[in-house]
């Protein structure tokens, strides 16, 4: 059997309740990390810290982000976190 590990890169992880999803594929998935960020800047200008984990969520990878566009936004370490 072919064992796959995965990494899961989501903004909206910052969030708990964002991460249902991943805490039912982490039952799947016996490899399963999440990437998410330390802190979001909201539109309205407001930073936004990432909340703690559940017990059961996935590991949780939380990494610096660079952005105010989500179409930009840059993981300055994610070439670190996939080594």
């Amino acid at each position: 059997m072919v064992s796959y590990k995965f990494l899961i890169i989501s903004h909206a992880g910052i969030k708990r309740i964002n991460r249902a999803i991943y805490r039912h594929l982490a039952n799947t998935f016996q490899q399963l990390d999440v990437v998410i960020p330390k802190s979001l800047i909201l539109s309205s200008g407001k930073r936004k810290e990432a909340e703690l984990a559940l017990s059961d969520d996935p590991p949780l990878i939380p990494l610096g982000l660079i952005g105010l566009n989500p179409g930009t936004y840059y993981y300055p370490k994610m070439v670190e976190t996939l080594d």
